[in-house]
């Protein structure tokens, strides 16, 4: 009897060890199966982020193709405008209206008539800016002004400048103008085209305040006065000049 019973306790100590042992294996085997898995959702995971990363930048890049193409057979464009202006929340602020001439590259005569006169004239190196109510003309570079100038954008072929923005395109041919840099004063354009001519734009500027701009009388590519785009300071106005 001492026999079986020592051998019963030796049988039992071996069957408990190989339990043991085939549990911790089991227990072995499951953690790496676990990272194994975990590993591959990973690297699922960063191949879909990166595949996303891809398609986005081809779409961005399919966009800015497409804007650009559309905007190269723009070689001038006159308009009268409606601007309402809006809060962030959407408030309607103010409703003005004028019209404006546009050139490539970089020419511009914009005429506001209500609520208040006012006039901006880019004459290729200069951005004159005339508010008549203060009797008061101030003088930009123009080549740091575009970026806070967004319509001037519209008329430029420099690559540098449009690699400042990500471009997407939206529904009814509208494209998407968003500025790269956390300090831009204007955020984001948004570019509304019917077929090849542009019909309208929004500009959102660093608080979130949006302008809408709905166009009419449109005329594109026609033939030009020589002097709309010059700028000669009033007699009696003060100039500031900043350049």
């Amino acid at each position: 009897m001492k026999k079986n019973f020592v051998g019963m306790a030796l049988f039992t100590s071996m069957a408990n060890t190989m339990l043991t042992a085939m549990f911790t294996a089991t227990l072995s085997v499951n953690s790496l199966a676990v990272e194994v898995n975990e590993q591959v959702l990973n690297s699922a995971n960063t191949n879909e982020l990166a595949t996303s990363a891809a398609n986005n930048l081809l779409v961005n890049n399919e966009a800015k193709t497409e804007l650009l193409a559309k905007l190269a057979q723009l070689e001038n464009l006159a308009a009268s405008f409606t601007q309402n202006i809006y809060d962030v929340d959407n408030n309607l602020l103010q409703t003005g209206h004028g019209q404006f001439t546009l050139a490539a590259p970089n020419y511009l005569n914009w005429q506001t008539t209500s609520p208040e006169e006012s006039t901006l004239v880019s004459d290729g190196e200069t951005l004159w800016l005339f508010d008549p109510f203060i009797e008061q003309v101030t003088a930009y570079s123009l080549a740091n002004s575009i970026s806070n100038t967004p319509i001037l954008l519209l008329t430029s072929t420099d690559e540098s400048l449009w690699q400042q923005y990500e471009i997407s395109q939206m529904a009814n041919e509208t494209f998407k103008v968003v500025a790269k840099s956390e300090d831009a004063q204007v955020k984001e354009l948004l570019l509304a085209f019917s077929g090849d001519v542009l019909s309208g734009f929004t500009i959102v500027d660093a608080t979130g305040q949006h302008s809408e701009f709905l166009l009419e009388n449109i005329a594109a590519n026609q033939t030009l006065a020589s002097d709309v785009f010059s700028f000669q300071v009033p007699e009696g106005m003060l100039l500031d000049d900043q350049r």
